[in-house]
């Protein structure tokens, strides 16, 4: 077992983890970790003969409580995209492992100070009976986190797209389009090189979703994240523009045939009215549909909206431990990680028959 503050591990070795789902590229993975975020990264990995079975990251973070009082938590998963912490050659190593890998995480997160461990975005139904059992045995508590929206992208062009909204859905969108044109809005997918200065701006323009809405989930990113991310070459940027001007941009990943939509940044008092974000929205599941990819992962957040693109949801399961008997005590979990408020009756992704999105 090793763990670091930095990933040693091949790209081959570490693309060869399967379960439970594809891991991103260690690119990626190493740029957020060296992007200067508030916490502190950790990399766990399990190796037998050289061979690496299993991998494990998450971070130490200041949890909002109450007011202005924080605890460190410690977080299996990333702090900037949905996904579980572990992964691990095979299914079965799963059950063989895990306990090794948690062991060795929850180790960490004491001697860095953390009050909690969290093992987050297991898709519902989780990860298994053998290691929901094991995570249960070692004193974890099942919780919900999210609802993650999920959207198969099973048309031919985006006028099948279309064509399967309901017509008053179908009429928005259109009109959405429409009005952008009008106002002198330009939408395109950057891939690659962005302009000079770009990422500076799409810095700014996060910024002013980040103080708009005050989420105390989100961690600051950094200008250097931005930077870092899109000089890979899985990073997709939905930009827009007035006179040349940006002023909203969508981030995307794309992995194994799926584009995640990670941020997203708006001038808000330049586009006022304009339903330009939504319209950005469309324009994901075009360029998804023009580049081959089966599905686009929309995030968090923002649920209804969501479920009109005609987004389906899947819930994202944590696994909570207090790291002392003290913590344990005072039940202020509950207050930490409440169950999420969810608009009723949102269509439900099926994960047994969504077998291409990784869960």
């Amino acid at each position: 077992m090793r763990v670091s503050d930095r990933l040693d591990v091949a790209d081959d070795e570490l693309a060869a983890l399967r379960h439970p789902e594809p891991p991103h590229t260690t690119a990626y993975l190493s740029a957020i970790a060296t992007a200067g975020l508030d916490c502190a990264f950790r990399f766990f990995t399990l190796r037998l003969d050289g061979r690496l079975l299993a991998m494990a990251y998450g971070f130490v973070v200041r949890h909002p409580l109450i007011g202005p009082l924080h605890l460190p938590v410690f977080v299996g998963g990333s702090p900037v995209n949905l996904g579980p912490p572990f992964h691990f050659a095979t299914a079965d190593l799963a059950e063989d492992t895990l306990d090794v890998l948690a062991g060795a995480m929850r180790a960490d997160a004491s001697a860095l100070g953390a009050k909690f461990l969290l093992f987050r975005d297991f898709w519902e139904p989780g990860p298994g009976t053998a290691c929901d059992g094991l995570l249960r045995r070692l004193g974890f508590r099942r919780i919900p986190m999210f609802a993650d929206a999920v959207l198969k992208v099973a048309w031919p062009d985006f006028d099948g797209y279309l064509a399967s909204l309901p017509g008053k859905t179908r009429k928005s969108v259109r009109r959405d389009a429409r009005q952008v044109a009008a106002a002198g809005y330009h939408v395109e997918a950057h891939q690659g090189a962005l302009p000079p200065g770009a990422v500076a701006t799409l810095h700014a323009l996060w910024v002013n979703l980040y103080e708009k809405y005050h989420d105390p989930d989100q961690i600051f990113l950094t200008e250097d994240y931005f930077r870092r991310v899109t000089e890979l070459p899985e990073t997709i940027v939905i930009l827009a523009s007035h006179g040349g001007k940006p002023v909203g941009f969508d981030l995307l990943l794309a992995r194994e045939g799926m584009l995640e939509s990670t941020y997203s940044g708006l001038d808000h008092k330049h586009v006022g009215s304009v339903s330009l974000h939504r319209h950005m929205g469309h324009h994901i599941i075009r360029f998804a549909l023009s580049h081959g990819y089966h599905t686009v992962d929309f995030g968090i957040s923002n649920e209804t909206a969501k479920a009109k693109l005609g987004c389906r949801f899947r819930m994202s399961l944590g696994y909570l431990r207090p790291l002392s008997r003290f913590w344990g005590a005072v039940r202020i979990d509950r207050h930490l990680f409440p169950e999420p408020v969810l608009p009723p009756g949102l269509p439900r992704a099926n994960v047994a028959e969504d077998s291409d999105v990784p869960s």
